[in-house]
C-alpha cells in the first residue's frame, strides 16, 4: 500500500505545473504568437489599406472572414485536438500561418488577402486554440488548473507587449529608412519569422506529447439532445450570452482607435499603432485584477462596472476635440475601453457558477456561449467598414462608435436583470469566499 502511495505521488509530481514550467512558458508564447500575423493589420490600418489598395468595406469584410472560420472552429477544433497529437496539430497551425505571412509580403490581389485570412481563422482558431488548452491541461494536475491558464493569460499579455513593441519599433525604423509599405513588410517577416522559429521550439519540446492517449480518453460521448434542448431553453444561458456578445464587441472595435486617432489628430502612422500596442500593457493588470476583485465582490458587479468604464471612455472619444493638446485626455479614454475589455474577457465563463449551471451542461453551454458571444470577431469588422466607406473620415468612426455604445446599453440592461435574478446565488458565493479565507487563516495560525 505505501509503495503504490509513493508511486501515486511521484506520477501528480510528473504531472506538476512547476515541474513543467519550461514547456507552460512555450505554450504561454505560442498563445500570442498565433494571433500576431491575423490581427497586425488592425495595427497599422491605414498603412495596410494604402499598401493593399483597399477599401474600410474590404477590409471590414477579412475580418468577418476570419471571425466566421471562429463559429465553425469552436465545434471541430475540440475533436481534431481529441483525435490527432496536439504537437503535430500546434506545429501545423504555426507553418501553416507564417506561409501565409510569406504570401502576403508579395502584396497580392485582394481574393489572395481573404483567403489567407481564411487559413489563418482556420490555423490560429480550429487546429491551434483546442489542441493549446488540451496541452496547457495535460501540464499541471487537477489541483493547478486556475494557476495554468492564469499564468498562461497573464502571460499572453505581457508577451504581446514585448513583441508588439519590437514589431512597432522595427516598422518605425523601416518606415523612415524606405517608406511606409518597407515597414509593413519588416513587420509581416518578423511575425513569419516568429511563427517558423515556434514551430521548432514546439516540435522539440512536445515530443511526449504524441504518446498513445490514456485509456477511456478518445471515447467520446455523443451529443444528448434532450440535454441540448435544455440548455437552449434556459434563460440564464441566452442573457449570459448577450452580456458576454455586448463586451466582447470592444475587444474587437478597440483596434479602431488606431485609425481614428491619425484621422481626428492628424497623428503618425506610428503613434497611432502604439495606441492598439498600448492596450496589452493593460492587459496583465485587468485580467488579474478582475479576477482578484470578482471573488470579492461577484464577477456581476466587475462586469458592471466594466460596462460603465467602457460607456464613459467611448463618450469621452466622441467629445474629445481634434487638437494636439487633447491626445493625453484620449488615450486616458481609451485606456478605460482597454481595462474595461479584458477585465471582462476574463470573467465570461465565471457567470456560469452565478446562473447554478451543473456539471452535466457546463460543457455544452460553453460551446454554445463560444459560438454565439465571439459573433462580434465576423459582424464588428462589417459593420465598421460599410461606415467608414459611407461616411469618409472622423465622422464615420464617430458612427461607429455610437453603434458601439448601443452594444453596451443593451449589455449593461441585460446585466441589470441578470442581477436581480442571480442575486440570492451571488450573495452565497461571496459567502463561501469568506468562509474559505477565514479557513486559511486559521491554518496558518494553527501551523
Amino acid at each position: 500500500m505505501s509503495n503504490n502511495n509513493n508511486i501515486s505521488k511521484k506520477s501528480n509530481e510528473s504531472v506538476s505545473l512547476w515541474n513543467n514550467m519550461g514547456q507552460v512558458i512555450i505554450l504561454t508564447f505560442a498563445g500570442s504568437f498565433i494571433y500576431f500575423l491575423p490581427f497586425f493589420r488592425f495595427y497599422f490600418y491605414d498603412t495596410f489599406v494604402a499598401a493593399f489598395g483597399l477599401t474600410n468595406t474590404q477590409m471590414g469584410l477579412i475580418g468577418t472572414v476570419y471571425g466566421a472560420c471562429g463559429v465553425v472552429s469552436y465545434f471541430i477544433g475540440g475533436l481534431l485536438a481529441s483525435k490527432f497529437s496536439v504537437r503535430k496539430l500546434m506545429v501545423f497551425s504555426y507553418v501553416a500561418t507564417g506561409l501565409g505571412g510569406l504570401v502576403l509580403m508579395t502584396y497580392p490581389p485582394y481574393s489572395v488577402v481573404l483567403l489567407v485570412q481564411l487559413c489563418w481563422g482556420f490555423t490560429s482558431l480550429m487546429t491551434f486554440w483546442p489542441a493549446l488548452v488540451k496541452a496547457l491541461n495535460m501540464l499541471g494536475n487537477e489541483n493547478e488548473k486556475g494557476k495554468s491558464f492564469g499564468f498562461m493569460e497573464g502571460g499572453r499579455g505581457i508577451s504581446n507587449i514585448i513583441f508588439m513593441t519590437i514589431a512597432v519599433g522595427i516598422f518605425d525604423y523601416f518606415t523612415k529608412s524606405i517608406n511606409e509599405q518597407a515597414g509593413l513588410t519588416s513587420v509581416m517577416a518578423f511575425y513569419s519569422a516568429l511563427a517558423f522559429i515556434m514551430a521548432a521550439f514546439i516540435f522539440f519540446a512536445f515530443k511526449k506529447f504524441d504518446k498513445a492517449p490514456a485509456e477511456g480518453e478518445t471515447e467520446k460521448k455523443k451529443l444528448d439532445v434532450a440535454l441540448l434542448k435544455q440548455v437552449l431553453k434556459n434563460k440564464y444561458m441566452w442573457m449570459m450570452v448577450t452580456i458576454m456578445f455586448c463586451s466582447y464587441t470592444m475587444c474587437i472595435a478597440y483596434t479602431y482607435f488606431t485609425p481614428y486617432a491619425t484621422s481626428q489628430f492628424g497623428s503618425s502612422v506610428v503613434f497611432a499603432a502604439f495606441i492598439t500596442v498600448f492596450a496589452q500593457y493593460t492587459r496583465p493588470i485587468a485580467c488579474i485584477g478582475s479576477g482578484v476583485i470578482a471573488d470579492k465582490i461577484s464577477s456581476s458587479r466587475v462586469f458592471l462596472v466594466g460596462f460603465l468604464m467602457m460607456i464613459v471612455g467611448l463618450i469621452g472619444v466622441l467629445v474629445i476635440p481634434g487638437q494636439a493638446s487633447m491626445v493625453p485626455m484620449f488615450i486616458v479614454c481609451v485606456a478605460l475601453c482597454y481595462i474595461a475589455m479584458y477585465g471582462t474577457q476574463s470573467l465570461h465563463f465565471t457567470l456560469f457558477e452565478e446562473a447554478r449551471f451543473g456539471p452535466d451542461v457546463v460543457a455544452l453551454a460553453i460551446g454554445i456561449a463560444c459560438t454565439i458571444g465571439y459573433l462580434p470577431e465576423m459582424v464588428i469588422p462589417m459593420i465598421a467598414g460599410r461606415l467608414l466607406d459611407k461616411y469618409p473620415g472622423a465622422m464615420g468612426y464617430r458612427y461607429f462608435f455610437f453603434v458601439m455604445l448601443a452594444f453596451m446599453a443593451i449589455g449593461i440592461s441585460v446585466l441589470f436583470v441578470w442581477m436581480v435574478l442571480t442575486r440570492e446565488r451571488r450573495m452565497e458565493l461571496i459567502q463561501m469566499g469568506k468562509q474559505k479565507a477565514l479557513q486559511k487563516k486559521a491554518k496558518k495560525v494553527n501551523a
